[in-house]
C-alpha cells in the first residue's frame, strides 16, 4: 500500500517498487531508419520499435521488438507485408526515434493488435508511413498509447524534420517526444 510516495510495509521489493510506478514497463517508439531512397522517395523507412526498459547501448541480442509494413516480394509479384521480427535495439540505419509511450501490454498483444492494422495492396503511392500512422490512430484509439496531441502524419513529419536536424552523439540515438522537443535516448532510460 502506498500512502504519500512511502510504501507503508517493508516487505515490498525493489521490482515491486517499479511495477507500482510503471518504471518498467517497454517503450514504444517511432523509428526511422535512413534507407537508399529512390528519386521522390522519402529519405527514411519508418517503423514501430518497441525496447525493453533498460535496454543498453551494448545489447546486442535482438532484445527489442521491429513492427513494420515492408515490400516483400511474392510469386514474382511486390506486395506489401505486416512483420513483426526481433531485433537488436541498436542498428546502424537508425537515425531517429519518436517516443509514443510507456507499454501496458504484452509483445504478443501488441503483434496480434497491429495486424489489425490494413496493408494497402494495389496503390503505387501507399508506403510504410502510411501503416504507421494507421497504426498509431488505432493504438491511441484503443488506449495502448497515450491520445496524440496531433494527426499521425504531423507527428511523422515533425519526426523526419528532427532526425534531419539531430545527429547520433556517442552511439545515442536523438528521440524527441511528441511535442518535438529532445528527450533522454532511449538508451540512457527515461
Amino acid at each position: 500500500m502506498l500512502k504519500g510516495n512511502r510504501f507503508l510495509s517493508s516487505t515490498f521489493s525493489r521490482a515491486d517498487c517499479f511495477a507500482a510506478f510503471g518504471m518498467n514497463k517497454d517503450r514504444l517508439y517511432m523509428a526511422l531508419y535512413i534507407r537508399n531512397a529512390r528519386e521522390g522517395d522519402v529519405r527514411y523507412h519508418t517503423a514501430l520499435l518497441r525496447i525493453p526498459k533498460g535496454t543498453g547501448l551494448g545489447d546486442i541480442s535482438p532484445s527489442a521488438y521491429c513492427y513494420h509494413a515492408v515490400n516483400d516480394i511474392v510469386d514474382g509479384k511486390e506486395v506489401w507485408v505486416y512483420k513483426a521480427l526481433p531485433t537488436r535495439p541498436l542498428s546502424v540505419k537508425l537515425r531517429a526515434l519518436l517516443f509514443l509511450g510507456k507499454m501496458e501490454i504484452s509483445a504478443s498483444d501488441l503483434e496480434q493488435t497491429l495486424k489489425q492494422v490494413p496493408v494497402v495492396q494495389d496503390n503505387p503511392n501507399w508506403r510504410c508511413h502510411d501503416w504507421i500512422w494507421a497504426a498509431m490512430k488505432l493504438l491511441a484509439e484503443k488506449g495502448i498509447i497515450d491520445p496524440l496531441p496531433r494527426q499521425p502524419q504531423d507527428l511523422w513529419h515533425a519526426a523526419i524534420t528532427f532526425a534531419d536536424e539531430n545527429s547520433i552523439v556517442d552511439g545515442l540515438v536523438p528521440t524527441c517526444a511528441t511535442d518535438g522537443e529532445r528527450i533522454k535516448s532511449a538508451f540512457e532510460g527515461l
